[in-house]
């Protein structure tokens, strides 16, 4: 139902999912997909020019569905000034300075890694991109003991997952900020994570996108 025109593609994605009435364009090979040939050297390699666009800040930036916190799913249209007000407003408020750069473990398809992506980039920061098949418990062994100061932008799942696995009673001494979203809190599972990582600054981040 969101109206698609056009899918970017890469030529070993097209047949998953199916696209059978939309039109995709192969980006790996510079051809579209139902046989329209060579449509990129159609067009200019040049910046375009906001004037000439006709695009400003009110054009949409993305589409995320979510239930929010009204149970019923829905299309919500973030527009560019959104997104630009939320990430300066971030920066001021929960990016310190002794921020260095971020650690990403949700899927870039996920509005939620906003936060970890645009942060540091922004700040002339680091983003480091977690493999999906990486060890969740060597994963937060290394946030433990990370001499960086990071941004991690969790679930409470991913926070509930650490608090179980960890074995060890050691206490970091890292100053991390934790930006918090997605589900629930509870008071308990933050309790947990202030005993591992007593220096770090936690925020609860729930909803935003509405």
């Amino acid at each position: 139902d969101s109206g698609i025109g056009i899918v970017l593609s890469q030529l070993h994605l097209v047949e998953s999912p199916p696209f059978k009435s939309i039109s995709v364009l192969i980006l790996d090979v510079g051809e579209a997909f139902l046989g329209e040939g060579d449509v990129l050297s159609r067009y200019s390699v040049d910046n375009l020019l906001v004037s000439e666009s006709g695009l400003t800040s009110r054009n949409l930036a993305y589409v995320i569905y979510t239930s929010g916190s009204t149970g019923h799913p829905k299309g919500v249209m973030v527009e560019h000034r959104s997104l630009v007000n939320y990430c300066y407003y971030g920066v001021a408020n929960y990016y310190p300075p002794n921020i260095e750069g971020s650690k990403i473990i949700s899927s870039l398809s996920f509005d939620g890694t906003v936060t970890s992506l645009y942060f540091p980039l922004i700040t002339g920061g680091y983003v480091e991109l977690v493999q999906e098949k990486q060890d969740m418990l060597l994963f937060w062994q290394g946030v433990e003991v990370q001499a960086k100061n990071q941004l991690l932008k969790i679930t409470p799942s991913h926070a509930r997952l650490f608090t179980d696995i960890s074995k060890t009673k050691s206490v970091s001494s890292c100053s991390h900020t934790f930006v918090i979203g997605g589900e629930l809190l509870t008071y308990e599972l933050l309790d947990r994570l202030k005993e591992k990582f007593p220096c770090a600054n936690f925020y609860h981040h729930y909803g935003p996108t509405e």
